[in-house]
């Protein structure tokens, strides 16, 4: 159980050592996944909320009451449960999709540097 993350680490590190070979082909290969990691959590954690909401509406009504009380309580115990996990999500997201923007404009920028330096090149007849 305790190798159960490192090894789909392990798994992410040996296919970038093998697909990657510079530093802008890692920055290509990081950047979007990136974005669409944090992208994909940013949206999970909007949609908890209307997600509990509706089934909640949904299966609420076809429990058996155990006692009146905890039918009144359990909506707001289950949304502010739902949304003590959504807060961190979202933020963590927020920082995934900002690294993947930032490695992405990086990629950008170095692959904008290294075409000038080769139409410069191509230019002066070297």
């Amino acid at each position: 159980m305790r190798l159960s993350l490192l090894v789909p680490i392990a798994f992410v590190v040996f296919m970038t050592l093998w697909a990657v070979h510079s530093i802008h082909g890692l920055l290509r290969w990081w950047g979007p996944a990136l974005i669409l990691a944090g992208a994909l959590g940013l949206l999970a954690g909007l949609a908890n909320a209307p997600l509990i909401g509706l089934a909640l509406a949904v299966g609420l009504p076809y429990l058996p009451p155990p006692a009146p009380e905890l039918i009144e309580s359990a909506p707001d115990v289950v949304l502010a449960l739902g949304h003590a996990v959504a807060v961190p999500v979202m933020a963590q997201s927020v920082l995934v999709l900002l690294a993947g923007v930032i490695l992405s404009l990086v990629a950008l920028v170095l692959h904008s540097r290294q075409h000038r330096r080769q139409t410069g090149n191509a230019a002066s007849g070297r």
